[in-house]
């Protein structure tokens, strides 16, 4: 869970990226476009330090990055290597109509979300449900929990109280505080709506709709 005494994801890769770098020098408006683009393809944090530390775990023999950038193809490595894993070693493009063997594991993932949803939103735990039909790519199902996930969101705001929703914005602007001058304001908008959005999944104990855990 996010809270105001915890990094903001931008924060935490900056903090990581220039510890590791040796340099008190922030991160560019352009690095930041970067973690933004990390961030909205859902790679988890401690995926994006893992690629980060790999690159400067390299011989010391090759300069020290001095831009995030050279970290982009690291990064984006360990992502795939990440989500390979989350779906048991299998590629992504795999489907649920193999041995059983082969799709136990998605298909009871699947049905512990549905469980989940079955009191808070019990239409999208249909939708849930019926993604592991015979043949449906392991890809296809996770962009597939993708989209019910956002609108389990927006089902939870709607439904929340508007000063309630009012005060988790200011709180999502308050971690966001030591950014706002650094960041483009494109950057800063996509931050701003994240923060207050896992505020809102966290205030709503909302279940993370996805096959792996970000």
């Amino acid at each position: 869970m996010t809270t105001d005494e915890e990094p903001s994801y931008y924060g935490a890769v900056e903090t990581y990226f220039v510890e590791r770098r040796g340099s008190p020098l922030f991160i560019t408006p352009a690095e930041w476009a970067l973690v933004a683009k990390w961030e909205e393809q859902g790679i988890p944090v401690h995926v994006v330090m893992e690629g980060i530390e790999r690159v400067f775990e390299r011989p010391r023999a090759a300069a020290k990055p001095r831009k995030l950038g050279y970290c982009r193809q690291t990064v984006e490595a360990a992502f795939r290597r990440f989500r390979e894993v989350s779906f048991g070693g299998r590629d992504e493009g795999a489907s649920l109509g193999g041995p059983a063997e082969d799709r136990v594991d998605a298909t009871a993932h699947l049905s512990r979300l549905a469980a989940e949803l079955t009191d808070l939103a019990p239409e999208l735990a249909t939708q849930v449900a019926r993604l592991g039909a015979s043949g449906t790519s392991l890809q296809a199902i996770e962009d597939g929990l993708t989209e019910i996930d956002e609108q389990l969101i927006d089902a939870a705001e709607d439904a929340m109280d508007a000063a309630e929703c009012e005060s988790l914005r200011t709180e999502a602007a308050r971690s966001l505080a030591a950014y706002r001058d650094r960041m483009p304001e494109k950057v800063y908008r996509s931050a701003l709506k994240s923060a207050y959005r896992r505020r809102l999944r966290v205030r709503a104990k909302l279940p993370r709709l996805s096959l792996f855990d970000r």
